[in-house]
């Protein structure tokens, strides 16, 4: 297991409090960041109008390996804690996306022979600045 991260491939790491229970990182998705439409029309308007509104910092998905116990403790730290928590994916180039957030889900694939998979979604809740540095 790594401590208080994971390795994923081609040299990306993810790095939070929570993930001390991963053994492998297998792939990092997200985040899926998207903004909202405000609209401004007004009844003279022949076309509706808008502006930007608030930005939604959508979510970061993990696939995960690991053995039993670790998935069971990520499950006990969900139900437990359920806090938010600073994250940082760091990229092979060396930039950072550090964020803060919450596991929102999890799911667990246990194959009569195999590999213990899964999927850690976390919302993400804020971003520090800058985005990506």
């Amino acid at each position: 297991m790594v401590a208080n991260g994971g390795q994923a491939s081609l040299g990306t790491t993810i790095a939070g409090f929570t993930l001390s229970h991963f053994a492998h990182i297998m792939s990092v998705s997200g985040p899926s960041v998207s903004g909202t439409d405000v609209d401004v029309s007004e009844l003279s308007n022949v076309i509706k109008q808008f502006v930007p509104g608030q930005v939604d910092g959508g979510e970061v998905t993990l696939g995960l390996r690991y053995t039993l116990t670790q998935a069971a403790a990520i499950l006990a730290d969900m139900v437990a804690t359920s806090t938010v928590e600073l994250f940082t994916i760091t990229f092979p180039d060396t930039s950072d996306y550090v964020f803060t957030g919450y596991i929102k889900g999890m799911n667990l694939e246990v194959p009569e022979d195999g590999a213990i998979d899964s999927e850690v979604t976390i919302k993400v809740t804020g971003v520090t600045d800058p985005l990506i540095s």
